[in-house]
């Protein structure tokens, strides 16, 4: 499921679109960045996503919460539905991240979009994992609230700087 909640959707609506449009993300109005987030932890996710709209205005946030809803809707995205960066979790039930990742690199809109895998752990094996199937970073998760804000900060901060300036 797409939550599209923090774009004026109804859950129901954002499901339904989700349906119908395979690949449908919708951006918040007055929004300036789309983060995607593919992570199971519903915990998790919920920081991410309070700690984004609370530091960060003008952020549109979806989540999708398994490997192979995140599959289904890679390949059916235009380049103007492709979020400003994807988040995804290293470790998930069935899958990893770096299935995602593989996925990803099948698709050439995606090549342009950055691409950080946060995990729980600091492995070296894995971090090299990362990298090769196309990682742009590898992200510790932050222990606490504070570190999940400062995550947040840090990723819009440089998003933002690297976005193009809109033409007149």
């Amino acid at each position: 499921m797409i939550d599209g909640s923090n774009a004026g959707w109804s859950l129901d609506e954002a499901l339904l679109l989700a349906i119908l449009l395979p690949g449908w993300l919708p951006r918040m109005p007055g929004s300036d960045l789309t983060i995607m987030v593919i992570d199971d932890s519903v915990a998790e996710v919920g920081l991410l996503r309070e700690s984004i709209e609370e530091e960060c205005r003008g952020v549109t946030f979806h989540h999708i919460p398994s490997v192979q809803e995140a599959i289904a809707c890679i390949g059916g995205m235009t380049p103007q539905q492709l979020p400003d960066v994807l988040v995804v979790d290293y470790r998930m039930p069935r899958s990893s991240g770096v299935e995602v990742l593989r996925e990803l690199a099948k698709h050439r809109q995606w090549s342009t979009v950055p691409c950080i895998v946060m995990t729980g752990s600091a492995d070296p094996a894995m971090r090299e994992e990362c990298r090769s199937a196309g990682a742009t970073e590898i992200v510790v998760k932050p222990s606490d609230f504070s570190g999940y804000l400062k995550f947040a900060r840090e990723l819009t901060a440089r998003m933002r700087a690297s976005k193009p300036e809109p033409g007149p």
